[in-house]
Protein backbone atom coordinates (compact mmCIF):
# COMPACT_ATOMS: atom_id res chain seq x y z
CA UNK A 1 0.00 0.00 0.00
CA UNK A 2 2.70 2.60 0.82
CA UNK A 3 4.42 1.84 -2.49
CA UNK A 4 1.11 2.32 -4.33
CA UNK A 5 0.47 5.62 -2.58
CA UNK A 6 4.01 6.71 -3.39
CA UNK A 7 3.53 6.05 -7.10
CA UNK A 8 0.17 7.84 -7.03
CA UNK A 9 1.49 11.02 -5.47
CA UNK A 10 4.90 11.01 -7.16
CA UNK A 11 3.73 13.17 -10.14
CA UNK A 12 2.38 15.80 -7.73
CA UNK A 13 5.65 15.82 -5.79
CA UNK A 14 7.63 16.27 -9.02
CA UNK A 15 5.56 19.22 -10.26
CA UNK A 16 5.33 20.88 -6.85
CA UNK A 17 8.52 23.00 -7.33
CA UNK A 18 7.24 24.31 -10.68
CA UNK A 19 3.84 25.11 -9.17
CA UNK A 20 5.47 26.89 -6.24
CA UNK A 21 7.66 28.93 -8.57
CA UNK A 22 4.62 29.84 -10.71
CA UNK A 23 2.76 30.92 -7.59
CA UNK A 24 5.63 33.16 -6.51
CA UNK A 25 6.27 34.67 -9.93
CA UNK A 26 2.70 34.94 -11.31
CA UNK A 27 -0.03 34.44 -8.73
CA UNK A 28 1.42 36.51 -5.88
CA UNK A 29 2.02 39.66 -8.00
CA UNK A 30 -1.49 39.31 -9.44
CA UNK A 31 -3.08 39.05 -6.00
CA UNK A 32 -0.97 41.98 -4.79
CA UNK A 33 -2.09 44.10 -7.75
CA UNK A 34 -5.74 43.26 -7.03
CA UNK A 35 -5.27 44.27 -3.42
CA UNK A 36 -3.58 47.57 -4.31
CA UNK A 37 -6.35 48.36 -6.82
CA UNK A 38 -8.88 48.39 -3.96
CA UNK A 39 -7.03 51.15 -2.11
CA UNK A 40 -6.45 54.83 -2.63
CA UNK A 41 -2.70 54.44 -2.55
CA UNK A 42 -0.50 57.47 -3.21
CA UNK A 43 3.28 57.32 -3.08
CA UNK A 44 4.46 58.75 0.22
CA UNK A 45 0.99 58.72 1.87
CA UNK A 46 -0.93 56.13 3.94
CA UNK A 47 -3.25 53.91 1.90
CA UNK A 48 -7.03 54.07 2.30
CA UNK A 49 -9.50 51.36 1.31
CA UNK A 50 -11.94 52.58 -1.37
CA UNK A 51 -13.34 49.32 -2.76
CA UNK A 52 -14.19 49.55 -6.46
CA UNK A 53 -13.87 53.33 -6.63
CA UNK A 54 -10.73 53.13 -8.76
CA UNK A 55 -12.50 50.96 -11.33
CA UNK A 56 -15.50 53.29 -11.45
CA UNK A 57 -13.18 56.22 -12.05
CA UNK A 58 -11.33 54.38 -14.81
CA UNK A 59 -14.36 53.81 -17.01
CA UNK A 60 -15.25 57.50 -16.87
CA UNK A 61 -11.69 58.59 -17.62
CA UNK A 62 -11.23 59.84 -21.23
CA UNK A 63 -7.52 59.01 -21.05
CA UNK A 64 -8.30 55.36 -20.29
CA UNK A 65 -10.83 55.15 -23.14
CA UNK A 66 -8.26 56.66 -25.50
CA UNK A 67 -5.62 54.17 -24.31
CA UNK A 68 -8.03 51.28 -24.84
CA UNK A 69 -8.74 52.38 -28.42
CA UNK A 70 -5.02 52.89 -29.13
CA UNK A 71 -4.29 49.44 -27.68
CA UNK A 72 -6.87 47.81 -29.95
CA UNK A 73 -5.43 49.52 -33.05
CA UNK A 74 -1.91 48.61 -31.91
CA UNK A 75 -2.82 44.95 -31.33
CA UNK A 76 -4.86 44.39 -34.49
CA UNK A 77 -2.39 46.21 -36.73
CA UNK A 78 0.68 44.52 -35.28
CA UNK A 79 -0.67 40.97 -35.22
CA UNK A 80 -2.22 41.23 -38.68
CA UNK A 81 1.06 42.41 -40.17
CA UNK A 82 3.11 39.81 -38.30
CA UNK A 83 0.87 36.92 -39.34
CA UNK A 84 0.60 37.97 -42.99
CA UNK A 85 4.31 38.68 -43.40
CA UNK A 86 5.48 35.70 -41.34
CA UNK A 87 3.16 33.23 -43.08
CA UNK A 88 4.10 34.55 -46.53
CA UNK A 89 7.82 34.20 -45.76
CA UNK A 90 7.25 30.71 -44.36
CA UNK A 91 5.56 29.67 -47.61
CA UNK A 92 8.46 31.15 -49.57
CA UNK A 93 11.21 29.61 -47.44
CA UNK A 94 9.50 26.22 -47.53
CA UNK A 95 10.40 25.98 -51.23
CA UNK A 96 13.73 24.72 -52.51
CA UNK A 97 16.05 27.36 -53.96
CA UNK A 98 19.77 28.21 -53.74
CA UNK A 99 20.77 29.92 -50.47
CA UNK A 100 17.58 28.98 -48.64
CA UNK A 101 19.40 28.29 -45.35
CA UNK A 102 21.12 31.68 -45.50
CA UNK A 103 17.84 33.49 -46.09
CA UNK A 104 16.19 31.62 -43.22
CA UNK A 105 18.95 32.80 -40.92
CA UNK A 106 18.78 36.41 -42.12
CA UNK A 107 15.01 36.60 -41.75
CA UNK A 108 15.27 35.38 -38.14
CA UNK A 109 17.67 38.13 -37.09
CA UNK A 110 15.07 40.76 -36.05
CA UNK A 111 13.53 38.34 -33.57
CA UNK A 112 16.81 37.75 -31.69
CA UNK A 113 17.55 41.47 -31.31
CA UNK A 114 16.61 42.66 -27.78
CA UNK A 115 13.59 44.97 -27.69
CA UNK A 116 15.42 47.95 -26.24
CA UNK A 117 18.17 47.75 -28.88
CA UNK A 118 15.59 47.46 -31.66
CA UNK A 119 13.63 50.40 -30.25
CA UNK A 120 16.67 52.65 -29.92
CA UNK A 121 17.85 51.73 -33.41
CA UNK A 122 14.51 52.59 -34.99
CA UNK A 123 14.29 55.85 -33.02
CA UNK A 124 17.58 56.82 -34.62
CA UNK A 125 16.37 55.69 -38.07
CA UNK A 126 13.16 57.74 -37.72
CA UNK A 127 15.00 60.86 -36.54
CA UNK A 128 14.16 63.79 -38.82
CA UNK A 129 17.70 65.27 -38.65
CA UNK A 130 19.99 62.29 -39.22
CA UNK A 131 17.65 59.31 -39.62
CA UNK A 132 17.93 57.26 -42.79
CA UNK A 133 14.19 56.79 -43.36
CA UNK A 134 13.20 60.50 -43.50
CA UNK A 135 16.33 61.16 -45.57
CA UNK A 136 15.47 58.50 -48.15
CA UNK A 137 11.85 59.66 -48.42
CA UNK A 138 13.04 63.23 -48.89
CA UNK A 139 15.59 62.20 -51.53
CA UNK A 140 12.97 60.32 -53.54
CA UNK A 141 10.89 63.48 -53.78
CA UNK A 142 7.83 61.92 -52.11
CA UNK A 143 8.00 64.58 -49.39
CA UNK A 144 9.17 68.18 -49.70
CA UNK A 145 10.72 68.04 -46.22
CA UNK A 146 11.83 65.39 -43.78
CA UNK A 147 8.94 63.61 -42.05
CA UNK A 148 8.63 63.75 -38.26
CA UNK A 149 7.40 60.17 -37.78
CA UNK A 150 7.54 59.86 -34.00
CA UNK A 151 6.55 63.49 -33.36
CA UNK A 152 3.47 63.41 -35.61
CA UNK A 153 0.26 62.19 -33.88
CA UNK A 154 -0.98 60.75 -37.16
CA UNK A 155 2.22 58.86 -38.00
CA UNK A 156 3.59 57.79 -34.61
CA UNK A 157 1.25 54.81 -34.09
CA UNK A 158 1.71 53.39 -37.64
CA UNK A 159 5.47 53.83 -37.18
CA UNK A 160 5.66 51.83 -33.95
CA UNK A 161 3.28 49.21 -35.39
CA UNK A 162 5.65 48.82 -38.36
CA UNK A 163 8.58 48.36 -35.98
CA UNK A 164 6.65 45.76 -33.99
CA UNK A 165 5.84 43.86 -37.19
CA UNK A 166 9.51 43.92 -38.19
CA UNK A 167 10.58 42.80 -34.72
CA UNK A 168 8.21 39.84 -34.30
CA UNK A 169 7.22 38.49 -37.73
CA UNK A 170 10.05 35.95 -37.44
CA UNK A 171 8.27 34.11 -34.62
CA UNK A 172 5.29 33.50 -36.90
CA UNK A 173 7.63 32.55 -39.75
CA UNK A 174 9.55 29.96 -37.71
CA UNK A 175 6.47 28.27 -36.26
CA UNK A 176 4.57 28.20 -39.54
CA UNK A 177 7.64 26.95 -41.41
CA UNK A 178 7.81 24.01 -39.00
CA UNK A 179 4.10 23.35 -39.57
CA UNK A 180 4.55 23.45 -43.35
CA UNK A 181 7.46 21.03 -43.24
CA UNK A 182 5.32 18.54 -41.31
CA UNK A 183 2.83 18.24 -44.20
CA UNK A 184 3.40 15.00 -46.18
CA UNK A 185 4.62 15.77 -49.69
CA UNK A 186 2.54 12.88 -51.03
CA UNK A 187 -0.56 15.05 -50.66
CA UNK A 188 0.85 17.69 -53.00
CA UNK A 189 1.99 15.06 -55.47
CA UNK A 190 -1.50 13.55 -55.55
CA UNK A 191 -3.02 17.01 -56.01
CA UNK A 192 -0.73 17.72 -58.96
CA UNK A 193 -1.76 14.42 -60.55
CA UNK A 194 -5.40 15.51 -60.20
CA UNK A 195 -4.56 18.80 -61.95
CA UNK A 196 -4.90 21.10 -58.91
CA UNK A 197 -3.47 24.60 -59.22
CA UNK A 198 -1.09 26.04 -56.56
CA UNK A 199 -3.95 28.13 -55.15
CA UNK A 200 -6.19 25.05 -54.91
CA UNK A 201 -3.38 23.15 -53.17
CA UNK A 202 -3.06 25.97 -50.66
CA UNK A 203 -6.80 26.06 -49.89
CA UNK A 204 -7.36 22.29 -49.83
CA UNK A 205 -4.12 21.03 -48.26
CA UNK A 206 -1.86 23.69 -46.77
CA UNK A 207 -4.34 25.92 -44.94
CA UNK A 208 -6.44 23.16 -43.32
CA UNK A 209 -3.37 21.29 -42.06
CA UNK A 210 -1.60 24.34 -40.61
CA UNK A 211 -4.77 25.90 -39.16
CA UNK A 212 -4.29 24.49 -35.61
CA UNK A 213 -0.75 25.87 -35.45
CA UNK A 214 -1.86 29.15 -36.99
CA UNK A 215 -4.48 29.43 -34.26
CA UNK A 216 -1.85 29.02 -31.54
CA UNK A 217 0.47 31.55 -33.19
CA UNK A 218 -2.28 34.17 -33.48
CA UNK A 219 -3.36 33.63 -29.87
CA UNK A 220 0.17 33.98 -28.52
CA UNK A 221 0.95 37.05 -30.62
CA UNK A 222 -2.33 38.70 -29.57
CA UNK A 223 -1.60 38.15 -25.88
CA UNK A 224 2.02 39.28 -26.12
CA UNK A 225 1.22 42.31 -28.27
CA UNK A 226 -1.70 43.38 -26.06
CA UNK A 227 0.68 43.40 -23.08
CA UNK A 228 3.67 45.03 -24.81
CA UNK A 229 5.39 47.83 -22.91
CA UNK A 230 9.10 48.42 -23.50
CA UNK A 231 9.12 48.77 -27.30
CA UNK A 232 6.51 51.53 -27.39
CA UNK A 233 7.72 53.21 -24.21
CA UNK A 234 11.31 53.49 -25.41
CA UNK A 235 10.28 54.84 -28.80
CA UNK A 236 7.58 57.35 -27.82
CA UNK A 237 6.70 57.05 -24.08
CA UNK A 238 3.08 57.09 -25.24
CA UNK A 239 3.33 60.36 -27.15
CA UNK A 240 2.94 62.57 -28.95
CA UNK A 241 -0.27 63.71 -27.29
CA UNK A 242 -1.22 60.17 -26.10
CA UNK A 243 -1.21 58.96 -29.74
CA UNK A 244 0.72 55.79 -28.84
CA UNK A 245 -0.26 55.48 -25.18
CA UNK A 246 -1.34 51.85 -24.87
CA UNK A 247 -2.83 50.51 -21.63
CA UNK A 248 0.44 49.22 -20.21
CA UNK A 249 2.02 52.64 -20.57
CA UNK A 250 -1.02 54.33 -19.02
CA UNK A 251 -0.80 52.01 -16.01
CA UNK A 252 2.92 52.73 -15.64
CA UNK A 253 2.53 56.50 -15.95
CA UNK A 254 -0.34 56.61 -13.46
CA UNK A 255 1.39 54.40 -10.90
CA UNK A 256 5.03 55.51 -11.06
CA UNK A 257 4.99 59.01 -12.52
CA UNK A 258 1.65 60.21 -11.26
CA UNK A 259 2.13 58.40 -7.95
CA UNK A 260 -1.41 56.98 -8.01
CA UNK A 261 -0.53 53.36 -7.29
CA UNK A 262 -4.09 52.18 -6.70
CA UNK A 263 -5.35 53.66 -9.97
CA UNK A 264 -2.43 52.22 -11.93
CA UNK A 265 -2.94 48.80 -10.35
CA UNK A 266 -6.63 48.92 -11.28
CA UNK A 267 -5.69 49.50 -14.93
CA UNK A 268 -3.34 46.52 -14.71
CA UNK A 269 -6.13 44.33 -13.32
CA UNK A 270 -8.47 45.39 -16.12
CA UNK A 271 -5.72 44.63 -18.64
CA UNK A 272 -5.38 41.13 -17.16
CA UNK A 273 -9.14 40.52 -17.22
CA UNK A 274 -9.42 41.68 -20.84
CA UNK A 275 -6.54 39.41 -21.86
CA UNK A 276 -8.03 36.35 -20.17
CA UNK A 277 -11.55 37.07 -21.51
CA UNK A 278 -10.28 37.49 -25.04
CA UNK A 279 -8.13 34.33 -24.87
CA UNK A 280 -11.04 32.22 -23.58
CA UNK A 281 -13.40 33.62 -26.22
CA UNK A 282 -10.88 33.03 -28.98
CA UNK A 283 -10.24 29.44 -27.83
CA UNK A 284 -13.97 28.72 -27.67
CA UNK A 285 -14.63 30.14 -31.14
CA UNK A 286 -11.72 28.19 -32.58
CA UNK A 287 -13.01 24.97 -31.01
CA UNK A 288 -16.44 25.53 -32.55
CA UNK A 289 -14.82 26.22 -35.92
CA UNK A 290 -12.88 22.95 -35.80
CA UNK A 291 -16.08 21.07 -34.95
CA UNK A 292 -17.85 22.67 -37.90
CA UNK A 293 -20.35 24.59 -35.78
CA UNK A 294 -19.44 27.98 -37.32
Amino acid sequence: MPATLGRRYLPYVLIAPALLLSALVLIYPLLLAIRISLFRKLLGFPERFVGLANFVTIFSDPQFINSLIVTLWWTVGSVSGQVLLGFALALLLNRSFPGRTLYRTLFMLPWVVPNFIAALTWVWMFNDRFGIIPALLHMTGLFSERVLFLANPGLALPAVIAVNIWKNYAFVMIVMLAALQAIPQELYEAAKVDGASPWQEFLAITLPLVKPMLFIVILLRLIWTFNTFELVFIMTEGGPGHATEILTITAFLQAFRGGVMGYGAAIGVILFVLTVAFALTYIRLHGRTLRGEV
